[in-house]
């Protein structure tokens, strides 16, 4: 939809009921306002509870991957995650300016993050198993990011399985051609 701004989002969802409908919220009811999506918000991004969510995330990705199995093979990829893009001066979120990710040979740039995703190759698919957010200027390649995440995807295969992966594959991109 492209809506850069919360103010959009609440105007789109007063005029339309069957959209408000859609994501959730009662048609009876009046939609919330830009207030409460910005306390909503607040909460969503405290360390508590982005703490629950990753404990979530692991016993999910764990319990799939016993049912599954895994070829062992790590694949690494990542994906743009815009942020405003108009940043306070005072901004200390750690956003920046970078290149978009090329899926067909674009060359644009945007302001926000990158999302840095590890996951393990199954018979059902890729399924992740470790992520690092890094600013949008941190290369796909960066010496720091990438071995981070191969440890921790790594140790989490290990944990798991009981064995070690194998060389990361390029991308998620190449997963469906194993």
């Amino acid at each position: 939809m492209g809506l850069t701004a919360t103010k959009s989002l609440v105007t789109c969802l007063s005029y339309s009921p069957q959209l408000a409908y859609w994501c959730g919220f009662k048609i009876s009811k009046r939609v919330p306002s830009e207030s409460t999506f910005s306390r909503f918000e607040t909460k969503m991004t405290s360390l508590q509870l982005q703490e629950a969510l990753n404990s979530i995330c692991e016993k999910l990705s764990a319990k799939f991957l016993t049912l599954t199995g895994s070829t062992g093979q790590v694949l690494i990829d990542s994906t743009d995650l815009p942020a405003h893009e108009k940043p306070s001066k005072e901004s200390t979120t750690g956003a920046s300016f970078g290149h978009r990710t090329a899926s067909a040979g674009e060359d644009e740039m945007f302001y926000g993050y990158k999302l840095h995703l590890a996951a393990v190759n199954t018979v059902n698919g890729p399924a992740p198993i470790a992520a690092r957010v890094a600013p949008a200027n941190c290369s796909d390649v960066n010496k720091e990011i990438i071995p981070k995440l191969m440890k921790e995807a790594c140790d989490f295969h290990k944990d798991v399985l009981g064995e070690c992966c194998k060389t990361p594959l390029k991308s998620l991109q190449n997963a469906h051609k194993i």
